[in-house]
């Protein structure tokens, strides 16, 4: 994705050469989507308490895998601060419609389609979102010791390791059918939409999930690549 390559490399140079790319490569965009998340709670008024204490909820959050010092804190605080007052004047409205396309999806039968075009609003409200946070970002990064960066590096290596244990992650496609079958009971009369980068994975992984009953399976045509 252009914008996520146009981000990593403003990040490598702000961050003045330091070794930071590995701590990030592996789920580059997970702090995004967290951002995101929380941000996003404000489109329903139940969690009206969680958004307007996202700046700080968030900062906490950030805390945790960075572990600021005073100035960093500030900084980081300030920043949090001028995102929330540029997510309730520009992004509200479009988080507003793409609740609005989920509560309509919701009421009757969802087609492939309909799937993947709600993942593309979703994804560009991600990269609205990431255009805004990465220059604030960035302008913190450099600031960070090495010690900082080890916390953070043992902080997304210990989520990582959670998550693959939590949710099997297959690292090749041959371990697919084991897991498929392993996790069949999970996707009984679910809607299932596979993807992959040129679409022949998914293709292959849709036939054998028809293959074992699973009735509603779609694949992303051609991949995300087209």
């Amino acid at each position: 994705m252009p914008l996520l390559k146009s981000w990593l490399a403003r990040f490598r140079l702000q961050a003045r050469g330091r070794q930071i790319t590995a701590i990030i490569s592996a789920r580059p965009r997970a702090w995004l989507w967290g951002v995101g998340l929380a941000l996003a709670l404000g489109g329903c008024s139940a969690l009206r308490l969680s958004y307007n204490n996202a700046p700080t909820l968030l900062y906490w959050w950030l805390d945790g895998y960075a572990d600021f010092d005073k100035s960093q804190g500030a900084q980081t605080r300030a920043e949090l601060s001028k995102l929330m007052d540029w997510h309730r004047k520009e992004e509200l409205p479009h988080i507003a419609d793409l609740f609005g396309s989920a509560q309509s999806l919701a009421s009757g039968p969802v087609t492939g389609t309909q799937v993947c075009a709600f993942y593309e609003k979703a994804l560009t409200r991600m990269d609205a979102l990431s255009e805004r946070v990465l220059p604030s970002a960035a302008a913190i990064v450099p600031s960070m010791t090495s010690a900082q960066l080890d916390h953070m590096a043992k902080a997304f290596e210990k989520k990582t390791r959670k998550w693959r244990e939590e949710y099997q992650r297959i690292d090749k496609f041959t371990e697919f059918p084991q897991a498929l079958l392993d996790h069949k009971a999970d996707l009984e009369n679910k809607t299932v939409v596979s993807f992959c980068t040129g679409g022949i994975r998914c293709e292959k992984a849709a036939i054998l999930m028809r293959e074992v009953g699973l009735e509603h399976v779609y694949q992303l045509e051609g991949g995300i690549l087209k």
